[in-house]
């Protein structure tokens, strides 16, 4: 079962888990009651959350690069919306997920995406087999974010791409300012600053970082104008997702990365 505990991570509790099992127990659960199309963080009736999404899938697209012959690995693709944009620009793409029922009924019936449920730290796939691998939303939920990262980097061919979108801590402005005062519990279960996330990607040799994007960038307390009315909500936010020239003052990031 899931419970608070004393750990921080954006501000608040996160959730605990004793073990991968009970973390898929979680998130079938999430998605037996509609998943995630009616949460997140809204703010002066402006969808937050919807906006980050949308533009965390187009950063993965544009860094994927994507060829008709790729086979491509959406590592904890969620409802496969993302898997469902890049099933059409390659070969195949396979999409896994802990939460068996997470795959919307929408997406299922594509000729060339297959889900499976699976641990994105133990997956059943051979060596070397993909040309990609996607990651958004995924490795910041995991119990041991290292080990999903070597089994990503197994299953990789030699030289294969890595796209990667994380929620990088600013721990200056974003702990004070960010989603953690509108987030009562936070699902997520590490948080990296921008040089830890690097330091991690590359510990061992498993990838090489080719370029990195802010995707959201901070304005520390500038965005609690968010806060007095719609047309702030709407403004800023749409700005901060615009400049990606900052990915070390970004709330999340995107990476490509090498296969090392």
């Amino acid at each position: 079962m899931a419970a608070p505990t004393d750990r921080r991570i954006l501000g608040k509790n996160r959730l605990v888990f004793a073990d991968n099992s009970a973390l898929k127990t979680y998130y079938e659960g999430k998605y037996r009651e509609g998943g995630y199309g009616n949460s997140g963080c809204v703010i002066r009736g402006v969808r937050i959350s919807d906006r980050y999404h949308v533009e965390r899938q187009k950063a993965a697209l544009r860094l994927l690069a994507l060829r008709q012959d790729d086979v491509v690995l959406d590592a904890g693709c969620g409802n496969g919306a993302l898997a469902a944009l890049i099933a059409p620009l390659c070969r195949k793409v396979h999409g896994i997920d802990i939460a068996g029922n997470a795959l919307s009924p929408q997406n299922a019936g594509l000729p060339n995406l297959q889900f499976q449920q699976m641990n994105v730290e133990q997956l059943e796939f051979r060596d070397a087999t993909f040309d990609k691998v996607v990651c958004v939303e995924t490795l910041e939920h995991v119990l041991n974010p290292i080990q999903a990262l070597q089994q990503i980097a197994r299953v990789l061919k030699p030289n294969g791409r890595f796209v990667l979108s994380y929620p990088t801590i600013n721990e200056t402005t974003m702990k004070h300012w960010h989603l953690s005062r509108r987030i009562p519990i936070s699902e997520h279960l590490n948080e990296w600053n921008l040089p830890e996330l690097k330091a991690n990607l590359e510990r061992d040799r498993l990838f090489t970082v080719i370029r990195t994007e802010g995707i959201c960038f901070d304005f520390g307390p500038l965005a609690a104008l968010k806060l007095w009315h719609r047309f702030f909500a709407e403004k800023i936010t749409d700005l901060a997702l615009a400049i990606r020239r900052f990915p070390g003052n970004s709330q999340f990031v995107a990476l490509e990365l090498r296969r090392s």
